[in-house]
């Protein structure tokens, strides 16, 4: 039921988010003073934000309910790469520096290829949000076992332990004030999904130190 209401709402919200979306297409158009293209900006980087946590909500409930991951033959190391692609522009604004250790050992895994790249996308969209200006993301694969195992590190501020444990809970977010971006779902999400691949999902973090998220995915995983 929850997940048909989250469907519906979601179609329900969609619509006149796109009629924003367009009216600040069409205000750039009849108008280029500085303050209009600032405020026309902020209205699409918000829609951008709702759009965001409606596909989250609508995702994390069709995990709850109804999806059956679509297993197949998956490399990481493809998923890494993509991931990378799909948060350049990112990286490149935050002047990151990015180091690949990707093993040519690991082995293809069965998964659900887009459920999978949806993790492996929003860890690392966390450590490039997370890292200073200037730093350094590193990210690695290796086989491990039964399986394969992917690290993504960050420089960042790091997490207090009494944070460190309430992380993979739905939208807990450190920042009460909410003055950062996110929705405390990405990680939950995460987990989801690793569970069902019989996988798992760990973070060793530190304050001053950075943060590094470990994925493990079974090489043995079956769909339900």
């Amino acid at each position: 039921m929850l997940a048909h209401f989250m469907q519906d709402a979601s179609h329900e919200f969609r619509t006149p988010l796109s009629i924003m979306l367009a009216s600040t297409y069409v205000l750039r158009r009849v108008s280029d003073h500085p303050e209009t293209q600032e405020n026309t900006d902020i209205i699409d980087e918000q829609v951008a934000r709702i759009r965001t946590l409606l596909d989250s909500l609508l995702l994390i409930t069709r995990l709850d309910s109804e999806i059956t991951p679509q297993i197949r033959p998956v490399s990481v190391n493809y998923l890494i790469e993509m991931a990378l692609e799909v948060h350049h522009d990112l990286i490149a604004t935050r002047d990151l520096q990015i180091e690949k250790q990707l093993s040519d050992d690991v082995p293809l895994v069965p998964a659900d290829n887009d459920l999978a790249q949806r993790v492996v996308s929003d860890i690392l969209h966390n450590a490039i949000r997370f890292s200073p200006q200037g730093g350094t993301v590193t990210l690695t694969s290796d086989a491990h076992q039964d399986g394969l195992i992917i690290a993504i590190s960050d420089q960042g501020d790091g997490i207090p332990p009494d944070q460190l444990q309430h992380i993979f809970k739905r939208l807990y977010r450190a920042d009460k004030a909410h003055s950062t971006a996110g929705f405390g779902l990405g990680l939950p999400i995460a987990r989801k999904i690793l569970d069902l691949h019989q996988g798992r999902i760990w973070i060793d973090s530190r304050p001053g130190q950075g943060t590094t998220v470990y994925i493990y995915l079974s090489a043995q995983a079956e769909a339900d």
